[in-house]
């Protein structure tokens, strides 16, 4: 991914884990088939497995629609990470996939940008999506 970071999607961690037809993942899909939300107990333990892999421990990451509540957030704060930036994206119905990504890209430039203080070009060469 650009500049370094670990994406880590809850929508993608939760879609995986149906395909693959884990318990965790046949859970989830009882509540997404019926369009509500999967319970908080689920969707940690997902993003707690994955942010205890090798690749997350070893790099900052970017957590995509994660925290979405308070005991989300206190799982994050029980394995002793603490977010320093959070991104809050309020794109209409009409935004492009496009449009969304350059948000997202332009707020990752600003932070790391303020983080390194130099030019991110040269730190980031060779890095891509």
């Amino acid at each position: 991914m650009k500049y370094g970071l670990v994406h880590i999607s809850a929508r993608d961690l939760l879609r995986a884990e149906v395909e693959a037809g884990t318990e965790n993942g046949k859970r989830a899909k009882e509540h997404m088939e019926k369009g509500i939300w999967v319970p908080d107990k689920i969707v940690v333990l997902m993003v707690k497995e994955r942010l205890l892999k090798p690749d997350a421990q070893q790099n900052c990451c970017l957590l995509d629609g994660y925290p979405r509540s308070f005991s989300q957030g206190k799982v994050l704060e029980d394995l002793g990470i603490r977010p320093d930036n959070f991104i809050l994206l309020d794109a209409d119905g009409n935004a492009t996939k496009e449009d969304i990504f350059d948000e997202i890209d332009n707020a990752l430039s600003t932070l790391l940008k303020r983080k390194l203080g130099t030019d991110l070009a040269s730190k980031t060469a060779g890095l891509a999506y």
